[in-house]
């Protein structure tokens, strides 16, 4: 049985086709777009491969993992340590989406215990919207205290002779309560 491997990415979906014994019969590239995707599993079916294995499904291939799925493929998520651990084991090392792509191909078929990529859904994007929210948060802390830390260097005790910039926009942790920087 065939396996596609895909090296997803935002705008390409770089693709490579192996036989039973990971040798690459097909490679080729897509736009990450449903065009794109339709594309990767009429590619699939056309090779005769009935699994896609997609390193980043979580992420740039969550579209692509969604489509295969929905058009009865088996969608595995491989995941990038995998295939830097497999690169390592090359001659080359060389680290290019067509190398990935042979590699990941190689892992889907090798690997039968891959897991199926995270469900999409409201809940897998509302996961999305905090994660990136606390990242927000985070920077916006880091970027306070420096603030803090900076005007504390040209003006020692500023922060006793201006109590109301502490207070309204003061660090924050991310529970909404102000939190004193020690720099």
């Amino acid at each position: 049985m065939a396996v596609i491997g895909i090296d997803s990415h935002k705008d390409v979906l770089a693709g490579c086709a192996v036989d039973e014994a990971g040798r690459p019969t097909a490679r080729r590239s897509f736009d990450n777009t449903p065009e794109g995707h339709a594309e990767v599993i009429a590619w699939a079916a056309g090779c005769g491969a009935r699994r896609v294995a997609i390193e980043g499904s979580g992420n740039y291939g969550r579209p692509l993992a969604a489509a295969a799925a929905a058009a009865g493929l088996e969608a595995v998520e491989v995941p990038p340590q995998m295939t830097a651990h497999a690169r390592r084991g090359q001659r080359t090392g060389t680290k290019n989406d067509e190398t990935d792509a042979l590699l990941i191909a190689r892992i889907g078929a090798r690997d039968r215990d891959l897991p199926p990529p995270r469900p999409g859904g409201a809940v897998e994007d509302l996961r999305c919207v905090v994660r990136y929210r606390r990242e927000l948060v985070k920077a916006r802390n880091q970027h306070i205290n420096r603030l803090h830390s900076d005007l504390e260097q040209i003006r020692c005790g500023y922060h006793r002779k201006m109590p109301a910039a502490l207070s309204s926009a003061g660090p924050r942790s991310p529970g909404g309560g102000s939190t004193p920087s020690r720099s």
